[in-house]
């Protein structure tokens, strides 16, 4: 999947919630300029909020909007490093 640049993918919120709509991921306007801000400005999007709410499925949309591969991580309270063995 070739990367796409921010100038390319983000023209306006509304070419995100255009390109995230043709991934299957439908966002509403506040998640759409969010997403939007965040790729143009080059800062990271913090996703938060309970199980099922579309966190995960939100995060490989954009991914798939960019062109880039989804690295996941699951962190959760009382997670700890565990020594290689």
């Amino acid at each position: 999947m070739p990367k796409r640049s921010a100038e390319t993918v983000a023209i306006s919120p509304e070419a995100v919630a255009s390109r995230l709509a043709a991934s299957r991921y439908l966002a509403d306007e506040s998640l759409t300029t969010a997403i939007f801000l965040a790729i143009r400005l080059g800062k990271p999007l913090l996703l938060e909020g309970a199980p099922g709410v579309g966190k995960t499925e939100a995060a490989k949309a954009i991914a798939e909007l960019l062109g880039r591969d989804l690295v996941r991580l699951q962190c959760y309270e009382g997670i700890a490093l565990q020594p290689h063995q």
